[in-house]
């Protein structure tokens, strides 16, 4: 993100501050708050660590995991996979879900 049109920079006319703010995803920061990098070349650089740095969250940031079939019937769990934040929510788990294209009752040899 950056913001352009501060006031004057240096010697040069029409020359002025601008900021820029580097946004980057941590879910563990919560909303965050802009922290001081650097300054260089008339620009202020700031880094942001914020959940809202990260991918949204849509169907696809979910897997499926089931446990094995006992009687056409397994417990199905959903996992994260990477980081997203907002967006679409995880899917609840299901329990006793019906097998679908599984080995149904494995039995152990």
């Amino acid at each position: 993100m950056m913001f352009e049109g501060g006031d004057a920079c240096g010697h040069t006319p029409g020359r002025t501050w601008s900021m820029q703010i580097h946004i980057q995803c941590d879910l563990a920061a919560g909303v965050g708050t802009p922290v001081a990098a650097h300054a260089e070349d008339c620009t202020y650089h700031f880094n942001w660590y914020s959940q809202h740095g990260c991918a949204v969250c849509t169907p696809d940031s979910y897997e499926a995991m089931g446990t094995v079939c006992v009687g056409g019937y397994h417990d199905v769990t959903h996992q994260r996979e990477g980081v997203c934040y907002g967006g679409t929510p995880k899917p609840d788990n299901v329990k006793n879900a019906p097998c679908h294209d599984q080995l149904q009752d494995v039995m152990p040899f």
